[in-house]
C-alpha cells in the first residue's frame, strides 16, 4: 500500500510539472491543457482515496492492538 501511495505521488508530481510547462505555452482552455488538468484531478482523487484507506487501516489495526492489550 505504501508503495502504491509513493508511486501515485510521483505520477502527480510529473503530471503537475507537465501541466505547468504546457500552461506556459498554450492557453488554459486548450484541449490538451484541459485534458492534462483533468488527469491531474483524477490522480489527486486516487491519491486521497489511497491515503485515507491506508490511514483507516492503520488506525483500525492500532485499535485492535489496544483492545488486545486490555
Amino acid at each position: 500500500m505504501v508503495r502504491k501511495i509513493a508511486l501515485k505521488r510521483i505520477l502527480i508530481e510529473e503530471t503537475r510539472r507537465e501541466l505547468l510547462s504546457l500552461g506556459n505555452s498554450k492557453t488554459l482552455t486548450d484541449p490538451e491543457v484541459v485534458r492534462l488538468s483533468q488527469q491531474l484531478d483524477r490522480l489527486l482523487n486516487e491519491y486521497e482515496t489511497l491515503t485515507s484507506d491506508y490511514l483507516y487501516r492503520l488506525q483500525n489495526k492500532e485499535a485492535c492492538q489496544d483492545e488486545n492489550n486490555l
